[in-house]
């Protein structure tokens, strides 16, 4: 309810708003009220009438709309102020605009004017304060260079601005077009509602204006804003120029300094090692390892000379390779990609450093950092013996020596202990030195490893935007003749002549790794007929449940690999003596060509093998003999006529030079499209490939693959005809490899469906033989007890004591395939991700927003949307399928009972639901916090609804985790008893002694009265009764009964078995058999084993078993019967 002062506020200015209402006609004064209200409302005001209407105990709905609308009210008079303040910049930055230029054009020129003077650096300063001006220096030069970049990405994102700027310029005028047109109309009613509703328009029309006057201006004060930031951008160039002269000259200053001081170390020890030449061998040797020392501290010395300038080269690579990439991205953002740019951005790429020697100097530099680091170790071990000679030096003079006096033996010491003292002096500047030199190693190594990250980056950017531009002209009669001009070149003589001799000085400066890869390339060659032999022996076992298994598999994927080695290590081997440590254009195209050969090579050869006979396609995937054939054979022409079109491609293709690239290179490069295209067209044809479609055979989702590698072949040629060759080199590149992704998938598929066959029959055949154990088991007690037992039995458990071996196969392999699949299609996206832009930027296109946990916006993208529908429909896949996998790859081995694997596959099932559904609605946006009062408002009406089905269900859950029973369980819950078939989430299935499936609700296992025979014992007792006629030995009938019973095989003699004389009946002696069984099927044939036993025994003994008799009293006889009963010879017979 409203308070009373606030009703006394709102009473008067309710009768205020409602009079101007009153008194007009038309709507169109409501942009009068608009206005008067504007020129008074503040933010102030509203912040008190929105305590005001926060204050209210009982808020209803009108209030709480009027705070919605208040706040939403001072969010617009915060952005209002805001554009307004921008807005008074850009028009200061317009009149202002002629003095601020003139006075940023003098700092820059008084900038320049100091650049180019020469840095004055204090030669005076010692060595240590040098070089912590030095560590200023570069420290002003680290925030310097920071300032650049942040303003160079300032000046790209304002190059963005005017094109923003007047999309969102446009949008602001359309919004005020809205906002003005819903003015119009009169706002009614005079409660806190209505005059909250007229301020929050206010405010709103205001903001918008605001902001449109901000864009505005922004637009006009863009030219002189560029001028400005272009001079400030200029200006603090000049002084990052002038701090980094500075920084070089305090370097050069510190590094004369550095080589004196080595210099004059040297010199001193020469000169010391000369005094003491005709000295005392002591001093000799003193002086000598000084001399040694010194000369040591002279190469580390220039060792660091070599370091900072390969630092500064490196340095000067990352910021041209910095400053490409960012002009190259902002020309993207701005033109996009055109003809022209194109070949420059080309140019560009064949310029980058190449990452590959990036890296071998990163590892040279860490082996460096480690010899150094050993050498610092050894220095310590110098300094701790020197500790020992500095203190026998010292001793040196109180031993007598022969041959010296007392004064001899002083000066022997004192010059000792001079070079001792100098060799100390020695060892700390090798310290410093090699701890400068490591901490110079590890600068550089930083810079490489930055250097390479650009370049990688700058690379992928490159490669993503010249896939889709022409880098030559179309194909016509010049290109043929410049591949003959270019043919030369390749069959030069004096070419080839020079990279043989480039193998013959590789293999002379490391012939033992020479020597050892032609050892193992001629035992390879000289084991291929052992290994062929071994691949026959192996197939023979193939299929034998006794002697196949899956390392035999395993091993011929082995020897497959081992068999196609020998001419890959030959040809990669030739690469090899091919690299060298100083580059030669023809020399390196060559060991680029080579290499490509060898990985081609490589995956022929093991196609090859794959495919021989008794090899793994024939004897362990079992394919059909048709496809191999068609394999085989093609694949004996293919390799020899491609192998020399992917040399030629790979050495064109490695040179600077464009015509050869562009002339031989693509020719053969069309040549190996063609031959890949004749070799798919024999492979995949439906008429006569592997893939062949049968006549009245159905469509099947392989036939597209024909299709797909011809139309893939075909576009490459095309591209490469029409000028666009680096497109088709790129795209082949990517086609290659994820063939060989799919490929390889496809191969650990087959594996997997060998392992799982492997299994199966493993298990099929020792149950086999477990079935067959108990089949003679069951003969013979049936031989033992003298018959078949009758009557009632428990029923086999069909799919449920057992998951069935074909059913967990089938289930393994769909799993296996979704695996396999899944796999490849993630490897490929990102493999193609690179090239595809489209692909990359699904993340950037945004379906929909929402709050996250931290409370900030939180995008979902069209690639979320993807990923949520592959994780919904993995997560049905898993469902479905992986418990059986969980059963046949798991549980089973583990020996568990039947009743504990069903229970821990559908729990496993239930957490996979539940973590997907989970996962869905997370990647989607829904959170927990977003979907909680649905899910309560749902469950309280399915609650009231569907009452049974959810006790049920929950009962389910229970029954799987407390496990009261389980499948196998024999049980009787009321009138029900039979043994536990399913337990599923609404019900479970007994099966009952007439093999008839009740579905019980799991609700009623836990409210009625639940009997487990088989819950924690499976030994239950069984109680016979029998009874022998008035007259008996009752002592002589208790040991025939004790002794027929304990000699029975079925009976457990622990506990015990019990005959008990329990009563005197009607017409009986009554005694009682207790007896214990091990398992519930064997209740009946006990009972009926120890009856017929108990009849014969009895029998035997002349034990009689009584029926019953009855006495009968007559009250009332007619005297006629009774005469006839009473005379002998008329009683009738």
């Amino acid at each position: 309810m409203l308070t009373r002062p606030l009703l006394m506020f709102l009473l008067p200015l309710l009768c205020l708003l409602w009079v101007p209402a009153a008194l007009t006609a038309t709507p169109a004064t409501n942009l009068q009220l608009v206005a008067a209200v504007s020129e008074s409302i503040s933010a102030a005001d509203i912040e008190e009438r929105l305590k005001e209407l926060e204050a209210v105990a009982e808020k209803d709905a009108a209030t709480t709309k009027a705070i919605e609308l208040y706040r939403e009210s001072l969010g617009f008079i915060k952005q209002a102020g805001e554009d307004r303040l921008l807005a008074a910049s850009y028009k200061a930055a317009i009149d202002e605009a002629p003095q601020r230029l003139k006075q940023m054009q003098d700092d820059l020129e008084s900038a320049k004017r100091l650049a180019q003077q020469e840095p004055k650096v204090d030669g005076d300063q010692s060595l240590t304060e040098l070089e912590q001006l030095y560590a200023q220096i570069a420290a002003d030069l680290q925030v310097a260079v920071r300032k650049v970049t942040v303003l160079e990405e300032q000046a790209g994102k304002e190059r963005l601005r005017p094109e923003l700027s007047g999309s969102d310029l446009s949008a602001a005028r359309k919004k005020l077009e809205e906002l003005e047109a819903k003015s119009k109309v009169a706002i009614t009613g005079d409660d806190v509602e209505g005059r909250a509703r007229q301020i929050h328009q206010t405010t709103s029309l205001d903001a918008i204006k605001s902001r449109i006057n901000r864009l505005e201006m922004e637009r006009l004060s863009y030219a002189p804003r560029q001028e400005q930031m272009a001079l400030t951008l200029e200006r603090e160039r000049e002084l990052s120029k002038q701090i980094e002269r500075r920084q070089q000259a305090l370097q050069t200053l510190l590094n004369q300094r550095r080589s004196a001081e080595v210099e004059k170390a040297r010199q001193e020890t020469q000169l010391a090692q000369q005094e003491v030449h005709d000295k005392h061998p002591l001093l000799r040797d003193a002086a000598q390892l000084n001399a040694g020392l010194s000369e040591q501290l002279a190469r580390a010395s220039r060792e660091i000379d070599k370091v900072i300038l390969a630092r500064e080269s490196v340095s000067s690579q990352l910021k041209l390779v910095q400053q490409n990439l960012d002009r190259i991205q902002q020309q993207l953002d701005i033109v996009g990609l055109d003809a022209k740019l194109g070949m420059v951005l080309r140019k560009q790429r064949q310029e980058l450093p190449d990452l590959n020697r990036i890296e071998e100097r990163i590892s040279q530099r860490r082996q460096e950092i480690s010899e150094a680091r050993l050498v610092q170790f050894q220095i310590e071990e110098q300094r701790q013996q020197l500790l020992i000679e500095e203190q026998e030096a010292a001793a040196l003079g109180a031993v007598r020596l022969p041959d010296m006096n007392s004064e001899e033996r002083q000066t022997l010491t004192t010059e000792l202990a001079k070079l001792l003292s100098d060799r100390r002096d020695l060892l700390d500047k090798l310290k410093t030195v090699y701890s400068r030199y490591e901490s110079e190693l590890s600068d550089i190594i930083l810079d490489r490893l930055q250097l390479s990250d650009k370049v990688d980056q700058y690379g992928r950017l490159l490669d993503r935007h010249l896939v889709w531009t022409p880098s030559t002209g179309r194909m016509d009669l010049s290109t043929f003749g410049g591949a003959l001009l270019t043919f030369g070149w390749f069959l030069s003589a004096d070419n080839w002549m020079s990279a043989v001799n480039g193998m013959i000085g590789s293999a002379t400066q490391n012939p033992v790794r020479t020597t050892l890869l032609v050892l193992l390339v001629l035992a390879l060659f000289r084991a291929r007929k052992r290994l062929m032999a071994v691949l026959e022996e192996i197939s023979q076992s193939i299929g034998n449940v006794t002697r196949d298994s899956f390392f035999l598999t395993v091993k011929a994927t082995v020897y497959t690999f081992l068999l196609a080695l020998p001419w890959v290590i030959l040809v990669a081997m030739v690469a090899l003596l091919l690299v060298r440590s100083d580059p030669e254009a023809f020399i390196d195209a060559v060991a680029v060509g080579v290499r490509r050969i060898a990985v081609f090579f490589l995956l022929m050869q093991l196609l090859r093998y794959f495919f021989v006979q008794h090899g793994l396609a024939e004897a362990h995937f079992r394919w059909k003999a048709q496809t191999i054939t068609i394999y085989r054979r093609n694949l004996n022409w293919l390799v020899p006529l491609l192998m020399p079109l992917v040399f030629i491609v790979g050495i064109t293709e490695w040179q600077l030079d464009e015509a050869y690239k562009n002339t031989l290179g693509r020719l053969a490069y069309l040549v190996s499209v063609l031959l890949v295209g004749v070799f798919f067209h024999r492979v995949l044809n439906p008429w006569s490939g592997v893939i062949r479609r049968e006549a009245g055979q159905d469509w099947r989702p392989s036939l597209l693959w024909y299709p797909l590698a011809m139309g893939f072949c075909l576009l490459l040629f095309g591209l490469a005809f029409e000028g666009y060759y680096f497109s088709a080199l790129t795209l082949e590149s990517l086609l290659f490899w994820s063939i060989i992704i799919a490929s390889g998938s496809y191969f650990i598929y087959n594996l997997s469906i060998r392992w799982v066959l492997v299994t199966d029959r493993r298990l099929a055949f020792s149950r086999a033989l477990a079935k067959r154990q108990a089949a003679l088991e069951a003969r013979a007690a049936k031989e033992a007890s003298g018959g078949a037992a009758g009557g009632e039995g428990i029923p086999d458990i069909h799919e449920l004591e057992e998951v069935k071996l074909a059913a967990i196969s089938e289930q393994t392999r769909r799993i296996l395939h979704i695996i396999a699949f899944a796999s490849a299609v993630v490897v490929l996206g990102l493999l193609w991700a690179q090239l595809m832009p489209a692909l990359a930027k699904l993340d950037d296109l945004v379906l929909w927003e929402h709050l996250g946990g931290s409370g900030q916006v939180v995008p979902v993208s069209l690639w979320d949307g993807i990923m949520a529908i592959l994780v919904f429909g993995l997560t049905l896949a898993a469902g479905r399928n992986l418990p059986g996998l969980l059963e046949f790859a798991l549980l089973q081995p583990l020996s568990l009972s039947a009743g504990n694997r069903y229970a821990i596959s559908m729990i496993s099932s239930y957490v996979i639901y539940g973590t997907g559904t989970f996962a869905f609605f997370s990647m989607v946006g829904m959170s927990w916090g977003d979907v909680q009062w649905l899910v309560a408002a749902m469950g309280v009406g399915l609650g009231f609804g569907l009452k049974e089905i959810f006790s049920s269900f929950f009962s389910g859950l229970i029954l799987l985790f407390e496990r009261p029973l389980r499948v196998g369980d024999t049980v009787t819950v009321g009138d029900i008893s039979g043994t536990v078939s399913r337990i599923r989430m609404r019900a479970t299935t007994i099966t009952d002694w007439d093999n008839k499936e009740l579905v019980v609700p799991n609700v009623k296992f836990l409210t009625d009265a639940l009997v487990n025979w088989t819950l924690t014992d499976t030994v239950t007792r069984v109680v016979i009764k029998v009874g022998i006629a008035y007259g008996s030995d009752a002592e002589q009938a208790y040991q025939v009964i004790r002794d027929t019973v304990v000699s029975r095989p079925d009976v457990m003699q622990e506990p015990p078995p019990a005959v008990f004389f329990v009563g005197f009946g009607d017409s009986s002696l009554d005694y009682s058999i207790y007896v214990f069984v091990n398992d519930r099927s064997k209740r009946l044939p006990v009972t009926h084993d120890i009856h017929i036993s108990l009849h014969k025994a009895l029998k035997a003994a002349g034990i009689e078993i009584p029926f019953p008799q009855r006495d009968l009293h007559l009250r009332s006889v007619d005297p006629a019967l009774a005469a006839k009963f009473s005379d002998p010879g008329e009683r009738p017979d």
